[in-house]
C-alpha cells in the first residue's frame, strides 16, 4: 500500500511540474544577464529554407511505393543525391541568403548536405542588426545559451525563402528522456531473456550493417561499460563507433548506456553507432543531418527520446517530419520510444485530453510501446500501464493502417470520445519489454525502466534482418510501417493490460490485433525473418 501511495505522489508531482514546464514560454531557461553593446560573443544561427512542395510529396509517393511489398518498386530507395534533388530550394535562394548573412565581413557560413538550411556563427553585433533584436545570456542547469526575448524580423525578401530561424529568439525544449530507475511489474530483463522471449537465434556476419542510438541532452556512457557488459553476458566484442560529443565524466549516463548495451544485446556481433547530438535541446534537424553527413551511416536508427506534441510549435514538428521523410526515403528504418506516461493526459487530479508524443507520432517513425513479462506467463507478456499510446492531434490516421486502427475503435471500450482524436495517426506501431533492465554503469549493476529499453530491442531484431537480406544482395529494410501491418503476425500479440494511469482511469486497453497500448505486438525474429524470405 505505501509503495503505491508513493507512486502515486511521484505521477502527481510529474504531472504538476510537466504542466508548469508546458506552460513556461522559456521552456526552463532563466535570464543571466542582458549583454553589454561591447560583447564579443558569438551566436550560432541557422536558417531553414522553403523546400520544394511539389519535390517533398513526390519524395514521399516514392518512399511508400519503395515501402509497400506489393508494388514493383519496393526495396528501391532513392539516394542522397535524389532526395536533395527533390527537396533543395532554388540556388538563388541560397545565394540571396548567404550574402545577407555575411554582407562585407568574413563569416563562415555552412549548407546543409541536401541545401536546406543555412548555418552561420555570427558576431553578436552583427547578429542583433540582420535580426533586429538583443541578446541576453540565459542558462537551464549547467548550459548556457544567447537568446533574445523578441522575435526575429526578417527582411521582405529574406522572408520570402525563409521559414524557420533557430538560434534568435527560440528557446530549446529540453526532451524527456524514456527512462526511469523504478520498481515496476515483471520480472528482471537481461539479454539472455531477450533472445530467449524474442527468438533471437542469429548474429551479424555483415561487416558493413549497423544499428545505432540517437543521444541529447549530454547523454553519454562509457564504453568500457559497454565492453564489460558484453563480456558478462557472454556476447561478441564490439566496439561502438561514436559520432559527436560523449564525455561520460560530465553527463547523464542511464539513456545512453541502455541503449548501447541492450542494442548491442539484441543484435549481437552487428555493429553499433552513436549520434550524440552537441546543441542544446530536442534538435531533430542536427541529429539528421549529422546521420546523412556521415558515410557509412548504418540504416537502423532508435531514439529513446520526446515530448508531448503540444510541446512543440507546428513548424518544429513539420520540419523535424520532413527529414523523417528524407531518412525514409534513403532506406533509413527509425524506432522511436512512445513515451513513459500512458496516455499522457493533460488533467492533475482528473482525466484531460490525452497528449500523444512526438516524434513517436511522426508517420515516418515506428513508435515502440512497451510491456513487461513475468517468469509464469510462459512467454507471455502484458502491457505496461505506463505504455505510451493514443491518436495524434497533428497527424491524421496513414493508409497503412486504417483498417486496423478502425477495426480497434469499432470493438471494445475505448475512452471517452472528448479525450482523444479518434481520426489522429494512431501508436504505437509495435512493443516491446520495457520494464526493469539491468543496466550496467561502472561496475554497478541496476534496474531501469521505460520505453527506451523497447525502441532499441526493435532496432537490433530489424538490423538483424538487414544482415540476411545483405547476405541476398538485397536492399534494406527502410521503412517499415506498411510491410508491418501487412503482416500477419510479428511475433507475439499482446491481449492483457492497459495504459490508464492514475488518477485518470480512462485509457486504451490491449486487445487481439492493433491496439494502442502494443501497437501489433512483440517481435519475434524468426517469424519476421520467414515473412522476409520472399521478399524483393
Amino acid at each position: 500500500w505505501v509503495s503505491t501511495i508513493m507512486a502515486s505522489i511521484l505521477l502527481l508531482l510529474t504531472s504538476l511540474l510537466a504542466v508548469t514546464y508546458a506552460d513556461d514560454p522559456r521552456n526552463g531557461w532563466t535570464l543571466v544577464h542582458k549583454l553589454s553593446a561591447e560583447s564579443a560573443e558569438i551566436v550560432p544561427v541557422r536558417l531553414g529554407l522553403k523546400q520544394n512542395a511539389s519535390g517533398l510529396h513526390e519524395l514521399e509517393r516514392r518512399t511508400l511505393l519503395a515501402a509497400s511489398p506489393s508494388s514493383n518498386e519496393y526495396g528501391r530507395w532513392l539516394s542522397l543525391f535524389e532526395v536533395t534533388a527533390l527537396v533543395a530550394p532554388p540556388a538563388h535562394a541560397q545565394e540571396l541568403v548567404i550574402q545577407w548573412l555575411r554582407g562585407d565581413e568574413q563569416i563562415q557560413v555552412e549548407v546543409s548536405i541536401n541545401g536546406d538550411y543555412i548555418s552561420a556563427h555570427l558576431p553578436i553585433t552583427r547578429a542583433e542588426s540582420l535580426f533586429a533584436v538583443k541578446f541576453s545570456s540565459y542558462r537551464r542547469g549547467n548550459v548556457f545559451i544567447l537568446r533574445s526575448e523578441t522575435s526575429e524580423s526578417l527582411p521582405p525578401e529574406i522572408a520570402e525563402v525563409v521559414d524557420f530561424v533557430t538560434g534568435v529568439s527560440d528557446f530549446p525544449i529540453k526532451p524527456t528522456r524514456f527512462v526511469r530507475a523504478a520498481a515496476d511489474p515483471g520480472e528482471n530483463v537481461t539479454p539472455p531473456l531477450i533472445q530467449k522471449l524474442y527468438s533471437i537465434t542469429a548474429q551479424g556476419k555483415d561487416p558493413s550493417n549497423g544499428v545505432a542510438v540517437a543521444e541529447f541532452e549530454e547523454a553519454y556512457f562509457y564504453p568500457s561499460d559497454l565492453a564489460t557488459f558484453l563480456q558478462t553476458y557472454h556476447l561478441p566484442s564490439v566496439n561502438a563507433t561514436i559520432v559527436g560529443p560523449n564525455k561520460p565524466m560530465e553527463g547523464y549516463l542511464g539513456e545512453c548506456s541502455l541503449d548501447v548495451e541492450y542494442v548491442t544485446a539484441t543484435a549481437p556481433n552487428v555493429k553499433v553507432w552513436d549520434f550524440s547530438v552537441e546543441q542544446p535541446g530536442f534538435d531533430l534537424v542536427a541529429w539528421s543531418t549529422l546521420v546523412m553527413s556521415t558515410p557509412d551511416a548504418p540504416k537502423v536508427h532508435s531514439i529513446s527520446w520526446g515530448s508531448p506534441e503540444s510541446k512543440f510549435d507546428d513548424t518544429f514538428i513539420t520540419k523535424a517530419n520532413t527529414e523523417f521523410s528524407k531518412l525514409s526515403a534513403q532506406g533509413y528504418t527509425i524506432f522511436v520510444a512512445s513515451g513513459d506516461s500512458g496516455t499522457g493526459h493533460s488533467g492533475i487530479f482528473t482525466c484531460g485530453h490525452f497528449l500523444p508524443q512526438f516524434p513517436a507520432s511522426s508517420p515516418w517513425v515506428t513508435a515502440v510501446g512497451g510491456t513487461y513479462h513475468t517468469a509464469t506467463e510462459n512467454g507471455g507478456e502484458t502491457a505496461w500501464a505506463l505504455s505510451g499510446g493514443g491518436f495524434s492531434n497533428f497527424f491524421p490516421r496513414q493508409s497503412w493502417q486504417a483498417g486496423d486502427v478502425a477495426s480497434y475503435l469499432s470493438h471494445g471500450t475505448q475512452p471517452k470520445q472528448e479525450y482523444f482524436n479518434s481520426t489522429g495517426r494512431g501508436i504505437p506501431d509495435v512493443a516491446a519489454l520495457a520494464t526493469n533492465f539491468q543496466v550496467l554503469i561502472q561496475n554497478y549493476t541496476g534496474s531501469v525502466s521505460g520505453t527506451s529499453a523497447a525502441s532499441p530491442t526493435w532496432a537490433g531484431v530489424i538490423a538483424l534482418l538487414n544482415d540476411a537480406r545483405l547476405a541476398d544482395n538485397k536492399a534494406p529494410m527502410g521503412f517499415l510501417n506498411p510491410w508491418l501491418y501487412g503482416l500477419k503476425s510479428v511475433g507475439f500479440d499482446v491481449t492483457a493490460g492497459s495504459n490508464r494511469v492514475h488518477p485518470c482511469h480512462q485509457g486504451f486497453e490491449a486487445t487481439a490485433g492493433w491496439d494502442a497500448v502494443t501497437g501489433l505486438g512483440t517481435p519475434n525474429y524468426e517469424t519476421l525473418l520467414a515473412a522476409i524470405a520472399n521478399l524483393p
